[in-house]
């Protein structure tokens, strides 16, 4: 099983570097309408990608260009149209709330592409199993807007609590991910480590570098760490069944910990 890290990045250089140290895929965000006020708390990033950027990229790279588009709404056709007469090879819709969105996300593609999809609402989540009857290549549980939509005080409560488990389980035909992908001897509060052990338990296909991975990479040779992260999941893989269920329970204790802290 092979593991992707993909990255968010309009900047044609970055992303032709990145592709070359191994990225395999770049992610084009159109998503915005929304999402400043959705996420004013939660010191999030939002991007403002165009047509234009998805262009540029796809014509300067070699490797899977995703877009994300904005959730849905009356334009959800018009931007599924644009991205794919841009060279997008998957549409990730955001903040689904029903199997219905999905159905009319998937008519809208027509199998021009591959289609995506956001877990990130507790509407998504209580509609998973229907939506999993779905034709969808991609599913990725967005864990900072799945904690506000849940009202957690903290992002990973929805990795302790089963949540993450459930839904890749019944999401099993998908390629599935979550979380974000930073550098194997980083990540805060929750060592990328811990995290990177979930992900091959639960066989995740993909992952989206995090927004702190462009700041732990600096003074650092971009092809020597995407390679660790590589190797490292390659590793994970072989461990033993109770291999894997001490690495769980480590990383459980440790968000759960971060909970218990975040209470007092």
């Amino acid at each position: 099983m092979t593991f992707e890290p993909w990255l968010f990045t309009t900047d044609t250089n970055l992303a032709r570097n990145s592709v070359e140290a191994g990225i395999k895929g770049v992610v084009i965000d159109w998503e915005w309408m929304n999402k400043e006020a959705r996420q004013r708390e939660a010191d999030l990033e939002c991007n403002y990608g165009t047509l234009k950027d998805l262009v540029e990229v796809k014509n300067a790279i070699e490797a899977k260009i995703i877009c994300r588009i904005n959730s849905m709404g009356p334009h959800t056709l018009l931007e599924v149209d644009s991205a794919i007469k841009g060279g997008a090879d998957v549409i990730f819709l955001p903040m689904v709330n029903s199997r219905k969105h999905v159905d009319d996300f998937l008519s809208f593609i027509d199998d021009r592409a591959e289609a995506g999809v956001l877990i990130e609402t507790v509407q998504a989540v209580d509609d998973a199993n229907e939506i999993a009857k779905l034709p969808v290549d991609y599913i990725y549980v967005g864990l900072n807007d799945l904690a506000l939509s849940r009202k957690s005080k903290n992002i990973f409560e929805a990795v302790a609590d089963g949540t993450v488990e459930n839904l890749r389980t019944i999401f099993k035909e998908q390629k599935f991910g979550f979380g974000g992908i930073t550098l194997v001897d980083k990540g805060f509060p929750i060592p990328f480590d811990l995290l990177l052990k979930e992900m091959s338990r639960l066989s995740c296909a993909y992952g989206f570098l995090r927004r702190s991975f462009k700041k732990d990479i600096k003074n650092r040779d971009m092809k020597t760490e995407i390679q660790k992260i590589v190797d490292s999941f390659r590793s994970l893989n072989r461990r033993s069944q109770d291999e894997k269920n001490k690495d769980r329970q480590a990383l459980f204790e440790t968000v759960s910990n971060i909970i218990q802290l975040d209470k007092v």
